[in-house]
């Protein structure tokens, strides 16, 4: 999805006031500092202010001195695990999206974001002290023990809304979530690679073989339902996707063994480009399918199969059903709304689909 400069300025404005960065009641810079800062010309950064202006984020003081506004004391954290800011994230900027797409439009609400992978327990519990409206999170909350501990006894203790978006594993039957239903788009690619003739896919994730991730295990029982046995552990390579030069040589290495995958199931798109790449330096194009559909998918040659999770669509409920919790305090009660994920199918599979449709 393309943006306008505009729209990319508004959002990194946005999330500096979300994060802390810009707080409320500051004021706002001289124009020419802020260019300096989004990288960007008056012409645009005055637009952005405009607008900023208009949807109440900022106002005009005595003085006629620009500021942050105050919002009223409705706020809303969104709770996050990354080493990035959440919109820049390739994977969580679709699910942040989908929130703001709710929750800009109230000028009785703020959105505050916090990510929980870099800050400390003791940063993470002055935060909480603070008081919210509710809580939405994405994925995990972070490593950080005795935060998550924390977190839990002040959820039940004053019963604060909260939706997870997203679960990598569903544990806690207490809480509502958004989440994806796998199984149908994983039984799709598992039946189109049976049906190209693949046997012996390679499976590359970043979890342990034992893991309970929502995505790893529907492909296992998928691959159960159609081939009619278990999947084998040693067709399981476990690597991180950030380190694309390992993923590499596991795959050249699994390439040139003797008995070589004949296709390749990837938990995330990330793996693609070294897959690919290895592939092409041993000579085999194998069939290759991803997951998330991450913008990436269309841009790799082949383009590449990807499973479609709907994230801006999940963040959307998750930030509707939050909404719906706050407004109605004695209706509050656990609810699961589950979205199905569903196959892309580009030139990675595209043989596949000319063997099957033979």
């Amino acid at each position: 999805m393309a943006y306008s400069k505009a729209a990319e300025v508004r959002y990194r404005f946005l999330v500096d006031i979300r994060t802390g960065i810009l707080k409320q009641g500051d004021r706002v810079d001289s124009i020419r500092v802020l260019c300096a800062r989004y990288r960007t010309c008056i012409a645009t950064m005055t637009k952005v202010l405009a607008q900023l202006k208009a949807e109440g984020f900022l106002e005009v003081s005595q003085g006629r001195a620009t500021r942050i506004r105050k919002h009223p004391g409705k706020r809303i954290t969104l709770f996050y695990c990354d080493k990035m800011e959440i919109g820049e994230s390739p994977f969580w900027s679709a699910f942040y999206r989908g929130i703001c797409k709710v929750l800009d439009p109230l000028p009785d609400y703020t959105l505050t974001l916090c990510n929980t992978g870099t800050e400390s327990d003791n940063t993470l519990l002055d935060f909480l002290k603070e008081g919210d409206s509710g809580f939405l999170v994405v994925g995990e909350l972070a490593q950080q023990f005795y935060f998550q501990k924390q977190f839990s006894k002040l959820r039940r203790e004053q019963k604060v809304p909260y939706v997870v978006l997203f679960p990598e594993s569903p544990k806690d039957k207490d809480v509502s979530v958004v989440m994806n239903d796998f199984t149908p788009a994983c039984l799709e690619i598992v039946e189109a690679l049976k049906a190209g003739g693949a046997r012996n896919p390679l499976l590359i994730g970043e979890h342990e073989w034992n893991t309970e991730e929502y995505k790893f295990t529907s492909f296992l029982d998928v691959w159960r339902k159609v081939f009619g046995k278990t999947f084998k552990k040693e067709s399981y390579l476990q690597v991180k996707h950030t380190n694309l030069h390992c993923v590499y040589a596991h795959v050249m290495q699994r390439l040139e063994s003797p008995d070589p995958p004949d296709s390749f199931l990837m938990m995330s798109d990330a793996f693609a480009p070294a897959v690919i790449r290895a592939c092409h330096d041993s000579g085999k194009m194998l069939p290759l399918c991803g997951c998330d559909n991450l913008d990436i998918a269309s841009m790799t040659i082949p383009s590449l199969t990807s499973i479609e999770l709907s994230r801006e669509e999940i963040g959307r409920k998750g930030a509707e059903l939050l909404l719906e919790q706050i407004r109605n305090p004695q209706s509050i009660r656990p609810k699961k709304i589950i979205i199905p994920a569903y196959p892309v199918f580009r030139e990675s599979l595209k043989k596949i689909e000319q063997t099957t449709d033979q």
